[in-house]
């Protein structure tokens, strides 16, 4: 996502981290998975690392977030993973740790309303081998 594309407030998905540490060590992406959040909150603009601040509740509180680039994170919407391109997230999956693949196999298989019929069939493939595991 480009900086000037992220608004103050506005819910995000974040697909990895590029500042300071990795997503799967985030206490904040932590916080919101363990309240069944599938989001985080655009809280601040730190101004000395070039970063934004994301948090699991929408207010800047000094002491929570953590620090992410835009490119980051992909807006959320309501009815599923907003994805202009959806190869991302398949280049995404085959990179991810197996965390992550869990969680972004479970994102396919809960809205597959933008997928064509090949995403659809590997989601398929994701669903049996998330089954097995």
């Amino acid at each position: 996502m480009k900086k000037e594309h992220v608004k103050i407030g506005m819910r995000v998905i974040p697909f990895q981290k590029t500042v300071f540490s990795q997503l799967e060590k985030s206490n904040t992406w932590k916080d919101a998975q363990n309240k069944n959040q599938d989001y985080l909150y655009v809280v601040d603009w730190d101004d000395k690392l070039n970063c934004f601040v994301l948090d699991d509740e929408n207010m800047n509180d000094e002491d929570n977030g953590d620090f992410f680039n835009p490119e980051d994170f992909e807006p959320y919407e309501e009815d599923g993973v907003a994805l202009q391109d959806k190869q991302k997230l398949f280049e995404r999956f085959l990179n991810a740790s197996f965390e992550l693949k869990a969680e972004l196999t479970n994102k396919l298989l809960r809205d597959q309303t933008y997928l064509t019929d090949k995403e659809q069939e590997f989601t398929l493939t994701l669903s049996e081998w998330h089954k097995s595991i």
